[in-house]
């Protein structure tokens, strides 16, 4: 979780660096840190990428299926996004054989 401190430095971040934050704490499973993430930056749950990949898609492709329900539960748009090698969340999802 983030301190009052690092909340409020949040707010400062420019677009990519926090784009960045939410893909980061979307490939380590870091499901608080992404609800903070997206309750105090104004940014939408389904950016890319240089690779094409949403933040949903990183989190399915790592397993942490806690990220993923909280990644659909604000925005669905990314559930069908497309990567550019043509993969959904869902095809990373399940090439870890999750349900």
């Amino acid at each position: 979780m983030f301190t009052e401190e690092e909340t409020a430095t949040l707010r400062l971040l420019d677009l990519r660096t926090s784009e960045e934050l939410l893909f980061r704490a979307a490939a380590a499973g870091y499901d608080q840190k992404i609800s903070v993430i997206l309750d105090t930056i104004d940014i939408v749950p389904d950016c890319k990428d240089e690779r094409g990949r949403t933040p949903l898609s990183v989190a399915a492709a790592q397993g942490h299926s806690a990220a993923v329900r909280l990644l659909l539960s604000r925005d669905t748009r990314g559930m069908n996004s497309v990567d550019n090698l043509n993969r959904t969340p869902l095809f990373y999802a399940a090439q870890r054989g999750e349900k």
